[in-house]
């Protein structure tokens, strides 16, 4: 079995469908050092196309599918060259996708 399903008995091949992908990310500074911000995300997958013989499958490919996700995020700097941020990223709604929850933490340093 697969990720897009079928079994040992099944020959051919899975097409994933088109995915989109929208990604907007706000920033607000509280002061000079502090900035919270979000990304706010969304994806649509179409659903996948198979080609060839399912075998004794019952199922293989994958509907369609949508997942809005945030990511919030606070940010210190401590002056232009160099900044930390600290933030999460989960899903907040969505249809045939998997939530997540993931956290992350950044170092910034431009020169």
């Amino acid at each position: 079995m697969s990720y897009y399903g079928g079994n040992s008995t099944t020959r051919g091949v899975v097409y994933p469908g088109l995915e989109s992908v929208v990604n907007l990310a706000i920033q607000f500074s509280l002061d000079r050092y502090w900035v919270i911000g979000t990304d706010v995300h969304y994806v649509h997958q179409n659903k996948s196309r198979f080609s060839g013989k399912k075998g004794n499958a019952r199922k293989v490919g994958l509907p369609s599918s949508e997942q809005w996700s945030v990511a919030p995020c606070l940010e210190y700097s401590w002056n232009e060259n160099l900044s930390v941020s600290a933030g999460s990223w989960f899903t907040v709604g969505g249809r045939n996708s998997l939530n997540f929850l993931s956290m992350a933490g950044t170092v910034f340093y431009y020169f």
